[in-house]
């Protein structure tokens, strides 16, 4: 019985060292760890991919093409629309939307100006004012497609916003 309790305090110790370890993750710990997992990737193998599941990457060609980065929430709504008339079933975007659109669509702001160039700056204001909201058009293209996933992130330490607090009370 000594003997037992003796190897599971050893093995509980190793565990809580493992443990310690892995949480503090020490700079080359985590190269090392990094590095098996590429080693780990090469002995596998590729992978065969299935027909079913495409990766739309934003790439440099398409920031050629569309523009510089952070593209506005309308078009990001635009690619959810074209996915989802495409048959999409599930759009995973691997982008954090931590901030509310500020900048204004410019092509939505040129045809507004091009339809009808007499209009007052108030009048032009009152006509596009939900259509110059970005994160609507966004969350509405998310209720149309159906299921769409966005990237997160946690951060740990320190309070949350009071209006944070607030809003996920409400919910």
């Amino acid at each position: 019985m000594r003997r037992y309790l003796g190897v599971m305090s050893v093995c509980a110790a190793l565990a809580l060292a493992v443990a310690a370890v892995r949480l503090l993750a020490p700079v080359p710990l985590e190269v090392l760890d990094r590095k098996l997992l590429d080693f780990r990737y090469l002995v596998r193998g590729p992978v065969t991919t299935v027909p079913q599941v495409v990766i739309v990457g934003i790439d440099e060609a398409s920031l050629a093409e569309v523009g510089r980065w952070p593209w506005p929430r309308s078009r990001l709504a635009a690619l959810v629309d074209r996915l989802h008339a495409a048959g999409v079933t599930a759009i995973g975007l691997d982008i954090v939307l931590d901030q509310p659109a500020t900048a204004i669509d410019r092509e939505a702001l040129e045809s507004a100006l091009n339809a009808n160039p007499q209009r007052t700056a108030s009048a032009l204001r009152d006509a596009l004012a939900g259509e110059l909201d970005e994160d609507a058009h966004l969350a509405a293209a998310f209720r149309r497609a159906g299921t769409v996933v966005l990237a997160h992130f946690f951060e740990f330490g320190g309070r949350p916003a009071p209006a944070l607090e607030t809003t996920a009370l409400r919910r």
